[in-house]
């Protein structure tokens, strides 16, 4: 018997995301995040510790009792890095020879993490919008719109938990969306462990713990039984990542609920998420207008759907507003919010699946909102504000987020069109290539700004470290562009 039509559209959109993703990645970790993440995976690995003892690098780091410094960062991302750090070790042996830091392979392949958890955050927005009623087309265009139209491109990129933190939004969802009444508890206790897992990657992951109950007392129908067994094994399962980051904090800095650092409030976020021109939703996320719109449109979705995707993003918003440091460091956008922005990605398959009329629009939002993330995607955000903040006031840096001309948009667009021509001269050999080292020591901290000249992609760094030629690194994107295309092409015919 042969599949059913669209049956192989899931793994389509996955391969397609995922090249998609890999040809366009960076090639470094520049964050202070990301390399404190990192360094801890290397730990693990290397030394079996959870300490940062010996570690180097910009470390966002405290004392434990102990005298060791910790991070202050969750343990999920850098679990998760794991089989990348070793598969980095791999490539450098294999390699030979070093290039770059001693630490810049395994870097490069850890950065590619978020890739991977970025293409399944497609994934799951194709398998979520098809669970929700939505046609296989339908969610085709949901999961393209978040793919590109919104800055999870972007952020998978970066070493950041973003991916991460999304895909397990996501994950969760899809599974409480079961509508199986065998199989909703077992669901439920999946969807408990991944948020678990979740809460060992952002402790305010325990946030979404209400929308999520809500939605199972919503949808649980005159059973009470039914409905308690759901929601006490999905909290229950949930409440076991809890555990074991109080477990984690004790570890670290001897108490429960010490994370290394006293978060600061002032609620600036709250006007910043709407009005500011470094994280406004509506400049860098105006695709989530067409999700919502899709998500609320008249007998759309029912009441516990609308809680599900879009409750999320009002408890993040509530949570994260009112953080003094709302944007975080060296973010593209509302990073805090886009994982849970990305829950509204479904609306654009109940938009679509409404009619043709509404059709064009949506196509057309999906190609604005990709222009949007574009300049995100060509150059590295980190590198550039770097540069603004070298010629800026103490004062400008200190108020950057409300200033104009500091805004990662703004910076992004006006470097990636010199950054393309001049990437596009030393390629055809119109131009010498900048010399830049090839190796460099461990503590050398300035070694990623040698490459501001580079558009943001691991295999344009490689040819500036001579360690892959123009027609090599060429042919390997072409390679992946290519597979891109098919694939999407395939999930659009598989999807009719």
């Amino acid at each position: 018997m042969s599949p059913p039509r669209g049956g192989r559209a899931p793994l389509f959109v996955f391969a397609a995301a995922l090249a998609l993703f890999t040809l366009t990645a960076g090639g470094s970790l520049t964050s202070s995040d990301s390399v404190t993440t990192f360094a801890l995976t290397a730990n693990l690995v290397d030394r079996h510790s959870i300490s940062l003892e010996g570690a180097s690098g910009n470390l966002d780091v405290s004392p434990g009792p102990d005298g060791r410094p910790y991070s202050r960062y969750g343990l999920g991302q850098s679990l998760y890095n794991i089989p990348f750090y070793l598969a980095g070790k791999i490539a450098v042996r294999a390699m030979g020879r070093p290039i770059g830091r001693p630490d810049s392979i395994p870097k490069a392949v850890v950065a590619l993490g978020s890739a991977v958890a970025a293409a399944g955050c497609v994934l799951a927005v194709w398998l979520l919008a098809c669970r929700l009623g939505a046609t296989p087309r339908g969610a085709l265009v949901a999961s393209a719109s978040a793919a590109v139209a919104s800055p999870l491109w972007p952020y998978s990129k970066f070493g950041f938990s973003t991916a991460l933190t999304a895909l397990v939004l996501l994950t969760s969802a899809w599974l409480l969306a079961d509508p199986e009444p065998r199989r909703q508890v077992k669901s439920a206790a999946a969807a408990g462990l991944v948020v678990a897992f979740g809460w060992l990657t952002r402790h305010e992951m325990a946030v979404v713990l209400l929308p999520f109950v809500a939605f199972l007392i919503m949808t649980g129908g005159s059973s009470r039984p039914d409905v308690f067994r759901r929601i006490a094994a999905f909290v229950g399962c949930a409440a076991a990542g809890g555990v074991l980051w109080a477990w984690y904090n004790v570890v670290r800095f001897g108490q429960p609920f010490a994370v290394g650092y006293s978060p600061e409030f002032n609620g600036a976020g709250y006007v910043a998420y709407l009005f500011s021109p470094s994280g406004s939703i509506a400049l860098f996320a105006p695709i989530a207008i067409a999700w919502l719109a899709g998500l609320f449109a008249p007998r759309a979705a029912s009441a516990a759907v609308r809680v599900l995707l879009a409750s999320p993003l009002a408890v993040f918003y509530l949570f994260y507003g009112a953080l003094a440091d709302w944007p975080g460091g060296r973010s593209y956008g509302p990073r805090y919010l886009v994982p849970a922005l990305l829950l509204l990605s479904p609306g654009a398959a109940l938009l679509w699946d409404r009619g043709s009329r509404r059709r064009a629009a949506i196509v057309a939002a999906i190609i604005a909102g990709a222009l949007l993330q574009v300049p995100g995607v060509l150059v590295d955000y980190s590198k550039v504000s770097v540069d603004w903040a070298r010629g800026a006031t103490r004062e400008d840096v200190v108020h950057r987020t409300w200033i104009p001309a500091a805004s990662p948009l703004v910076l992004n667009v006006r470097a990636a069109g010199p950054a393309v021509s001049r990437n596009l001269a030393y390629l055809t050999g119109r131009e010498p290539v900048p010399r830049v080292a090839a190796t460099s020591g461990a503590d050398d901290r300035e070694f990623s700004q040698q490459f501001a000249f580079s558009l943001d992609f691991w295999w344009l760094y490689l040819v500036y470290l001579h360690a892959l030629s123009v027609r090599a690194a060429l042919a390997v994107a072409a390679a992946l562009a290519g597979a891109a295309t098919v694939c999407a092409l395939m999930a659009w015919r598989t999807t009719a």
